[in-house]
Parts: C-alpha cells; structure tokens; sequence
C-alpha cells in the first residue's frame, strides 16, 4: 500500500477518533454543566424583570423633580450627601448589572462548541438569548446609574430629571430583551432535553 494513502487513512481515523471522544465528553459531561447553567439564567431572568408599575412611578417622578424647585437651592454639601447616597444605594444594582453582563458575555462564548456537534440551532439559539443587544443595554443602565449621582450632585434639576426618564426607558427596554432571552433560553434548555 502506497504511504501516502496509509498517511490518509491514518490521520482519516485519528480525526474521526478525536471528534467521536469530544462529542462523547460534550454529551456526557459539556451538556449537563450547560443544562445547569442555561436553567440558572432563565431563573434569574424571570426574577430580573422591573414591574411596569415601578417604571411608571419612575417616570412621575422624573416630572415631578424636573418641574420642581431648583436642585440649586440646596448646599453643594448637602447635595454631595444626597449624591453619596444615591451611588450607596444604587451600588448592587450596578454590581448586578455587571455581574450580568459578565455571565452574558461568557455563556454566550458557549454556543460554539454546539457547532461543532453539528447542533447548530442550539448555538443559534444560544447567541440570540445571550445577544449583543442586551449586553450593551447593560452598559447603557451602568452609565446612566452613574450619570445620575453626578446630575444630582451638581444640582441639574433637568439632567436629573432625563437620567431618572432614561433610567426607565432604559428598564423598558430591558423588560423586553429579557422575555426574549427568556424564550430563547427556554427554546436552549428544551433542545437539550432539559
């Protein structure tokens, strides 16, 4: 037998060796792991959603300090305690939002390895649910929670009032990309006999 042929059929079954033991692993260990992990996130992203009644409220309150006595009014010490406060008060927030974030971004890294055991509408459903749009609404929610200490601080009774507006639009709009992550991610855990 030529070598160049026996070369072939050598590196022909080494190749289909390695594949069949990383889709072995993959089903017996890589699946379950996801399965848990996908299941988490959807748990988390039921519990995550804002009531639109809060968002309304939000809003209200938004005129209410927009058409209100000037911020300017108050001591700039004073101001900066407030200010302080608000950044204490939405710190977790922001650190949810950022741990979020970070699980989007590294589950999302997940839907490849569903490619290569040719599941290729679990990976499609995979980076949908875990999609950019949602990642960067999170950055968006992180500035604006930010923004808002600062607005407050320096006595901006408008800007404080846009941030707060924003602030709900941007819950809004988290509200909606998460009912869809949430379907999607259901459609995920499905697929994979969850």
């Amino acid at each position: 037998m030529d070598k160049k042929v026996l070369a072939l059929i050598i590196l022909a079954v080494v190749i289909v060796g390695g594949y069949t033991s990383y889709y072995a692993y993959a089903s017996i260990y890589l699946i379950p792991e996801d399965l848990k992990v996908f299941k988490d996130d959807l748990k988390s992203l039921e519990n995550s959603t804002f009531p639109a009644e809060n968002i309304t409220e939000m809003e209200q309150a938004a005129s209410v300090i927009g058409n209100g006595s000037s911020l300017q009014l108050i001591p700039a010490a004073e101001r900066k305690k407030m200010a302080d406060d608000l950044r204490n008060q939405l710190k977790p927030m922001q650190s949810q939002f950022e741990e979020f974030k970070q699980n989007f971004t590294n589950n999302r890294e997940i839907a490849s390895r569903y490619e290569l055991i040719f599941k290729g509408n679990v990976a499609n459903e995979i980076r949908a649910a875990y999609s950019d749009e949602i990642i960067n609404l999170t950055d968006r929610v992180i500035k604006n929670l930010q923004k808002m200490a600062i607005d407050l601080e320096n006595g901006d009774n408008v800007a404080y009032a846009n941030d707060i507006r924003e602030f709900a639009n941007l819950m809004r709009e988290y509200n909606k990309l998460a009912a869809d992550a949430e379907a999607r991610l259901q459609n995920v855990v499905n697929s994979l006999g969850g």
